[in-house]
């Protein structure tokens, strides 16, 4: 193929396939944001690229605090307690810095999650993906409206257990006192990819891909995570910490303009001296 041609067509190339670029954080927070100073209630909102917290109790028997954990930021995380029936719940929209409000392919949604013990009959710890922002209450409905995926510890289960299309799968990751870190990257609308993390050794402990459970291609837009009676006391909190979404943005096509005239201008020029070279060999 003559060297104009090649040039033209990496110039067209360039044109019609959006760059793409390095990946970005756009929201991030945290237990030590000094929105938190003064206590995590409804309506506090630290960090960036997330709504204001939702929280709900059923009855008195459940609540929220800052405390101690393995996964602390700023000395403390994100605390939930609920026993006797009770439950404990705290909700989040997106509302994520490049303009979107839900997760699209490509992007990676973080955080990090240390469970004391799971004790009382049918109880379970653990953070939901789902589909809206239901945050009226408590209740079970609420915490699992329109969920397309969870990863969560429940009663009587040696395992951590995600939650997508193939109902309640067993990841093969055992209960333990040192905290979690998980990443979760959309790989495409109905698709994932997650990767779990002890979170004091930074070892990896499972690798998983699947499909969202719920209705194909609806948008995942918030959060909750949730302590449904796990149990009195301090050895049976569950603590929340270190949510982040990175996203790898699209470079707009007519960016990609001056780098496409440059090519073909360098392709241009060479094809010129070599047709220069050539009449002179005559």
């Amino acid at each position: 193929m003559p060297q104009k041609t090649l040039a033209y067509a990496a110039a067209l190339a360039a044109l019609l396939v959006p760059a793409r670029a390095y990946a970005i954080v756009v929201a991030a927070d945290d237990s030590g944001d000094a929105a938190y100073n003064s206590g995590w209630a409804t309506g506090t909102n630290g960090g960036s690229g997330f709504g204001a917290w939702t929280l709900r109790t059923t009855g008195g028997n459940a609540g929220s605090f800052q405390g101690n954990s393995d996964v602390n930021a700023g000395g403390d995380a994100f605390g939930l307690w609920a026993s006797i029936g009770d439950r404990s719940a705290a909700y989040r929209a997106f509302n994520l810095t490049n303009g979107y409000t839900f997760l699209r392919a490509g992007d990676t949604f973080a955080w990090s999650m240390d469970n004391g013990g799971v004790d009382d009959s049918g109880s379970s710890v653990g953070l939901s993906l789902r589909t809206g922002n239901a945050a009226s209450d408590a209740q079970d409905g609420t915490i699992f409206s329109d969920r397309r995926f969870a990863f969560e510890f429940q009663q009587g289960a040696s395992n951590y257990k995600i939650i997508d299309s193939t109902g309640n799968r067993d990841t093969g990751i055992g209960w333990r006192n040192s905290g979690l870190h998980l990443s979760l990257t959309l790989t495409g609308a109905d698709s994932y990819s997650l990767q779990v993390t002890d979170a004091v050794t930074s070892n990896t402990l499972g690798m998983f891909t699947g499909t969202f459970t719920g209705t194909a291609g609806a948008q995942i837009n918030s959060l909750s995570i949730y302590n449904r009676f796990a149990g009195s006391g301090g050895a049976r909190d569950a603590f929340f910490n270190n949510f982040a979404v990175n996203a790898v943005p699209e470079v707009s096509p007519v960016l990609a303009i001056p780098a496409a005239l440059a090519i073909a201008g360098a392709g241009r020029a060479a094809w010129r001296r070599r047709r220069g070279a050539l009449s002179f060999g005559r």
